[in-house]
């Protein structure tokens, strides 16, 4: 292992062992994206990793386990991040937490890829579908209590807010794999479009300076879980 990352290890008291293991998870995140799941082998994941195919297995027990952590990795800060202690107040919250999808940093349609991808793996493996299921759900429910503290048209509860929200944006995310001509502010340009008749009004409201701090404390924070990076985090 690179002294760099053994240093960053001893830093953050984590063994070696440890910073192996999310180090993997990275490099099949980096895979998925060149090549895809399927593509990518035993073999392709040790070298990626600078491991023999046996020293990976120590950590791992086979490349599904390597997938599966990856899931709940990038589920767990997503949630974390998105529930943090905040100031502001749910509408700008909301506007923060999901326009960043479209403009945070990172690779965004290498990521549309790799979200759709996860969801496709997720149909025949019950773990997996499993652990998408339950963030779904936390996800959702996280939103809902957001729609409660808003005004709504009449009629839309704020249950059904959240399931058209996520619905819209999985659509667009979508429709984004295969339409090169779909860009990034027409997407967001989309969706706030979206969101505004979800909450009823005409448009939302420009992004306050606190709203886009937060917005990009989200993007830093969640990228971090699911960008490349050659360090751990």
């Amino acid at each position: 292992m690179p002294a760099r990352n053994n240093s960053l290890a001893k830093k953050a008291g984590q063994s070696k062992g440890h910073i192996r293991r999310r180090l993997i998870v990275r490099a099949l995140h980096d895979l998925i994206l060149a090549k895809g799941y399927a593509e990518t082998s035993l073999s392709d994941l040790a070298e990626a990793v600078g491991m023999s195919v046996s020293h990976l297995l120590y950590y791992f027990d086979s490349k599904e386990a390597v997938l599966e952590e990856l899931c709940c990795k990038v589920s767990t800060r997503f949630l974390a991040v998105i529930t943090a202690p905040s100031d502001d107040s749910p509408e700008e919250r909301i506007l923060a937490h999901l326009d960043h999808i479209f403009t945070g940093r990172g690779r965004l349609r290498q990521e549309y890829r790799f979200t759709a991808e996860m969801a496709a793996l997720s149909v025949n493996r019950l773990k997996m579908r499993k652990l998408i299921a339950e963030f779904n759900k936390q996800w959702s429910a996280i939103l809902t209590l957001w729609f409660q503290q808003i005004p709504r048209p009449s009629g839309i509860s704020a249950e059904d807010a959240a399931v058209r929200t996520q619905a819209v944006l999985a659509g667009l995310v979508n429709r984004a794999q295969f339409d090169p001509q779909l860009g990034r502010k027409h997407l967001h340009r989309l969706f706030r479009l979206a969101l505004s008749d979800i909450l009823g009004v005409r448009t939302l409201n420009s992004h306050s300076d606190g709203q886009r701090a937060v917005e990009a404390n989200i993007g830093k924070d969640v990228g971090q879980a699911i960008t490349h990076s050659s360090r751990a985090d």
